[in-house]
């Protein structure tokens, strides 16, 4: 059974239904909770992009709770097909790490259309990274 929650003390709106499905989908599929940390946006925190899809209600951040989001990342690309499906992925996965220039590391997950997006990135693993985005793996 799923365990998907919202970080607690928040409020913390998430619109985009295929998001809710996907996160039902890899706490089932990976036997974890999943919190929520933030979802639709309207305005750019420190950091941020002008251009997130979190603007456009269609990205989540999330951690895993009580693990690293490195290992949560790690098995969200291992089990990609089980989560995602075969072929096309129409999501964007981002490792933000310990050095990103966002807020705070986190697991960012975006329901984007857009093929030069969708893949598994990461940004801020290290301090030469911050800022800078890396696609570890094509959809």
């Amino acid at each position: 059974m799923s365990d998907v929650k919202y970080k607690a003390g928040s409020a913390i709106v998430v619109s985009d239904k295929d998001l809710l499905a996907l996160l039902d989908k890899i706490s089932d599929s990976l036997g974890v909770t999943v919190e929520i940390t933030s979802g639709d946006r309207n305005s750019v925190p420190g950091g941020g992009s002008r251009t997130s899809d979190h603007l456009a209600g269609r990205a989540v951040d999330i951690h895993f709770v009580g693990m690293p989001d490195a290992r949560a990342f790690g098995m969200l690309r291992q089990n990609r097909k089980a989560i995602f499906g075969e072929g096309t992925m129409g999501f964007q996965v981002i490792h933000h790490g310990p050095h990103t220039q966002t807020q705070g590391e986190h697991i960012h997950i975006g329901d984007n259309a857009d093929r030069n997006k969708a893949g598994f990135w990461t940004e801020g693993l290290g301090a030469a990274s911050r800022g800078h985005y890396l696609r570890v793996e094509m959809p």
